[in-house]
Formats: C-alpha cells, sequence, structure tokens
C-alpha cells in the first residue's frame, strides 16, 4: 500500500436524516477506487463509516480499519475489512490514520468525533507535522458553521488571515480527485 495514494475519511458513526448523505458518500469511495486510491477509516460497522467501508469493498478497492480495542470490545467494528489496526486510544487512532493516509484526510460531514479529526489536522497541518492535505467535503453546506467559525477567530485576532488556506473546501467527488492529483 502506497501511503501517498491513501486518504483518511473522517466521517459519521450514524445514518444522516438526508439519504443524500450515504448516496454520495458511496459515490466518493467508488471514485477513490477508481482513481487508485486506498482509503482508511475509523473502522466501524455503522454510519456512514460503514457506508465507506462498503463501497469501498464493492469497488475492489483496499479500505484500511483504525478502530481502539474498546469500541472491537463493543463490537462496533467492521468484520471484512482489507486490514484492522487495532489501537489503545481516539488519540491512537487518528495518529495512525494519518500515518497510514499521507495524501490527504477528508472530513466528510459527521458528529464531534469528525469535528476533533478535523481540527486535529488543520493544526498538524499549519505546523508542518503532516504532509498531505486537508479536505472539507461540503455537502449541503454543511460545514458552513465551521468556515463562519474559522472566520471569527480570525477577525477576533486568535487565528491568522491565512486560516483558510489550511484545507481545501470540496463539494464533489470529482474535485476531490481533481486536489489529490494537483
Amino acid at each position: 500500500m502506497d501511503s501517498n495514494k491513501t486518504v483518511a475519511i473522517f466521517c459519521g458513526a450514524n445514518y444522516p436524516k438526508d439519504p443524500i448523505y450515504v448516496e454520495t458518500a458511496q459515490l466518493l469511495a467508488k471514485e477513490l477506487v477508481k482513481n487508485g486510491y486506498s482509503i482508511v477509516t475509523g473502522g466501524g460497522s455503522l454510519g456512514l463509516m460503514k457506508t465507506f467501508n462498503d463501497a469501498t469493498l464493492e469497488a475492489g478497492g483496499v479500505i484500511i480499519g483504525v478502530i481502539p480495542g474498546f469500541m472491537v470490545e463493543n463490537g462496533w467494528h467492521h468484520t471484512h475489512l482489507s486490514q484492522m489496526h487495532i489501537v489503545e486510544t481516539m488519540q491512537e487512532r487518528k495518529l495512525r490514520m494519518g500515518q497510514l493516509a499521507k495524501a490527504a484526510v477528508i472530513a466528510y460531514p459527521g458528529g464531534v468525533g469528525t469535528y476533533d479529526e478535523l481540527f486535529e489536522f488543520i493544526s498538524l497541518a499549519k505546523l508542518n507535522v503532516w504532509p498531505g492535505k486537508v479536505l472539507v467535503y461540503n455537502l449541503k453546506g454543511y460545514f458552513e458553521p465551521f468556515i463562519q467559525m474559522i472566520q471569527k477567530a480570525i477577525d477576533e485576532g486568535f487565528m491568522t488571515p491565512d486560516a483558510h488556506s489550511r484545507y481545501i473546501l470540496v463539494n464533489s467527488p470529482s474535485e476531490v480527485i481533481d486536489h489529490l492529483k494537483y
């Protein structure tokens, strides 16, 4: 597996109300596989994480899960992934996902865990300790409040004016591929 052709996807472990999130997740996974990318997820068997895992497998791609042991003990893990890395903590999970996926992390709509992961990788990119791209999949304007929050931090002087340059907004699977290639 080439870590430079591997992306991590951060997303929700719940199923959203609007089926467009599931349909687009399936399309994105298939487009990544078609373009030769392997995918790392949190290794779960629920929600959008399961959607990405299953769609990647159905497309014949490589899907790698990274999951804390307590989640495995609770039966929250996907049992048919290409690889599964079991770690101790949620912090180790993020670190390992970043180590495996050097091309990019993609923040897909999700909950507090997705925001945690997104902020972690924006911080790492700002500090130049993580080499990949941070893509924010803004489906249905989901991340508009995030963008406004970053702008508020800039306006109040808590972040530098270049803070928005630490991530790339994308709105379609083809935009993801375009940004990964260039």
